[in-house]
This record gives C-alpha cells, sequence and structure tokens, in this order.
C-alpha cells in the first residue's frame, strides 16, 4: 500500500493534517476517498503494485460503498474488469 499511493494526495481529512486513504486487515483493503477520481486513482495503483508481487483483485469480493453522493457515483474499474459497482450501506453490508 505504501508503494501504490506514495506521493499521492488522496484520503479523507484525519489528524494533524494528514490523510486516512486506506484501512487494512490480513489480505484485505479498504480505500478510502471524497471522489471518484481519486478512488479510481488509488484502485488502479494499488492493482498495478499488487500484481509486481503476484496479487490479484478478486472481483467477487470488490465493492463500493458511496455515501451522500450527488454526482460521483459511477463504477470503479480495474484495468481488466470493473472492481465494483456503487451500492447503498445496507447492500454493502455482510
Amino acid at each position: 500500500m505504501r508503494k501504490a499511493l506514495a506521493g499521492t494526495d488522496v484520503g479523507l481529512e484525519w489528524t494533524n493534517g494528514s490523510k486516512l486513504c486506506d484501512l487494512d486487515y490480513a489480505d484485505d483493503i479498504v480505500l478510502l476517498d471524497t471522489s471518484r477520481d481519486r478512488m479510481q486513482s488509488m484502485t488502479k495503483a494499488v492493482e498495478n503494485e499488487g500484481r509486481k508481487v503476484g496479487l490479484i483483485m478478486n472481483d467477487k469480493k470488490c465493492k463500493v460503498m458511496v455515501s451522500n453522493a450527488r454526482e460521483d457515483s459511477n463504477e470503479i474499474t480495474r484495468s481488466s474488469a470493473i472492481a465494483g459497482r456503487p451500492c447503498d450501506a445496507k447492500a454493502c453490508q455482510g
């Protein structure tokens, strides 16, 4: 993650001017941002960096949750497939 997102200005405003752009647990990653374009950029960067070490995103496990969206509710794509379609909070649980 650090390599994939190094030098980028992505994520949610956090404490002391820093940004929170991902939550990681074992082999799961949650990417965070308020812009669809930056989310797309992060998804591609993580996919490209992971591919270098033999990791592949599982399309069946990829989800996108949009909260309070006005315009940016388009699909987030990987290089070869749709990584996730927007869903409401209830649909994304579980």
